[in-house]
């Protein structure tokens, strides 16, 4: 998230002073405390193997205090098409550290590897029981698409929207119009898949 939304700028990501699990708990309980205050929107990008959001969790109740002032958490999941990645997620979903009514499974097709199609690339995951245990408890599914020049978006320091539109880049620029017409591919095929469902309602 900080890679597209740089820290210190306006509407900029905020991020911990340090990795260590104290301040990435004290940055969290921060920023939920702004949240409720605010009522705004928050969202929190953490590795699958971050244990910092589990122990708050388990040491505040997070679940039972987002309850508690009406916030409505959603749970989103990332895997590439390695089961190992899937497996991670079924632990922490049956962890039930922090529990949520409304959940999302993301299938990134960025994550295939090189010199592999992203057709059939997540059969072995669909294939899995835990997949309906999944689906079971609320869990939609959602595929994302390869972003094809992500590394020049990224490079630019542009969001997509601001890519697709024209806006020039780091280097004074706006990317090629292929490159702006890919982007623009890529998130008119999302929107389809988010305009669907619980998406829109679930989503800020």
């Amino acid at each position: 998230m900080a890679g597209f939304y740089p820290p210190g700028t306006e509407g900029g990501a905020h991020q911990p002073p340090s990795d260590q699990t104290p301040d990435v708990k004290d940055w969290i309980g921060q920023l939920v405390g702004k949240m409720v205050e605010e009522r705004s929107s928050l969202i929190f990008d953490l590795g699958g193997g971050d244990q910092a959001l589990a122990e708050f969790c388990r040491e505040l109740s997070l679940s039972e205090f987002c309850a508690s002032v009406g916030v409505a958490p959603l749970s989103i999941y990332m895997t590439g098409p390695e089961v190992e990645d899937f497996e991670h997620i079924v632990t922490i979903h049956r962890s039930k550290v922090f529990e949520t009514e409304r959940s999302m499974l993301v299938f990134n097709e960025s994550l295939v590897r090189a010199g592999k199609t992203p057709e059939g690339a997540f059969d072995a995951i669909m294939e899995r029981p835990e997949i309906l245990e999944l689906m079971e408890t609320g869990t939609e599914i959602v595929v994302m698409p390869r972003i094809i020049h992500i590394a020049e978006v990224r490079k630019a320091g542009l969001g997509f929207y601001e890519a697709v539109e024209g806006k020039a880049g780091r280097d004074g620029k706006p990317l090629d119009p292929l490159k702006r017409f890919s982007i623009k591919t890529w998130l008119d095929r999302m929107d389809a898949q988010l305009s669907s469902g619980k998406f829109r309602e679930w989503l800020p």
